[in-house]
């Protein structure tokens, strides 16, 4: 069983009228009441996980790799915030350093502290087995089928003169239809890998890292591939 994290989690983003980004993000919020809290908790320990949007996991990855500017991201930021009060924070390093901040009323209630550091936790640890890019079912070879019917309806329409004077000729048509498919299947599965380590480093430091709309572009086929 599953459990949607929009509720919960969101980006702090800003809106900007100025290029080269439309947004700008500061980081991770969680949004919790006393009642959200006790039920994250119960699916946590019931070994549940939280579900995630794909235009999520795109704003996701894209705060991680790129701060302002399009330079490379130092820190990861988030903030929990607990019955309309921000409550904790945890600044992540790239480098491996973490700052955790709390409000000073939590020191009275260790309890309730440790649960809120708990869900913390658990939230960042859901958001970051998100940033691999999971090898699709399909990918790029959903596109051997209609490629494939596309080449052999070429080929007929080109010999169709032919094949009227040997109508014998069309039984080869489904049996070239299935090997094209079959063939194109295996070499564009050969490809996905390679394109998406092309893409990557194009997203990085290429031509798609030029600006906002193209370094979107690239993660989004990458997320697809």
């Amino acid at each position: 069983m599953t459990v949607s994290a929009h509720p919960y989690i969101q980006l702090d983003q800003e809106p900007l009228t100025t290029p080269p980004q439309s947004t700008l993000c500061h980081g991770v919020l969680f949004v919790l009441d006393h009642e959200a809290l006790l039920k994250l908790l119960a699916l946590k320990h019931q070994g549940q996980t939280l579900t995630f949007t794909d235009e999520f996991n795109l704003a996701w990855r894209q705060y991680v790799l790129f701060r302002k500017r399009n330079w490379p991201q130092a820190s990861l930021s988030f903030l929990l915030r607990y019955e309309g009060i921000n409550v904790l924070k945890t600044q992540i390093g790239l480098d491996g350093d973490v700052l955790h901040q709390m409000v000073a009323d939590l020191l009275t209630s260790p309890s309730l502290y440790q649960q809120l550091a708990e869900i913390q936790g658990w939230f960042i640890g859901q958001l970051l087995a998100q940033l691999p890019w999971r090898q699709r079912k399909y990918g790029l070879s959903c596109l051997a089928w209609p490629l494939a019917i596309a080449f052999v309806l070429i080929s007929v329409i080109l010999s169709w003169s032919t094949l009227m004077t040997q109508p014998l000729l069309f039984i080869l048509v489904p049996i070239a239809l299935g090997l094209l498919g079959w063939g194109l299947q295996a070499l564009l599965r050969q490809w996905q890998a390679p394109l998406k380590r092309w893409l990557l480093s194009q997203v990085l430091c290429g031509r798609f890292a030029r600006g906002d709309r193209l370094r979107s572009w690239g993660l989004r086929c990458l997320h697809y591939l």
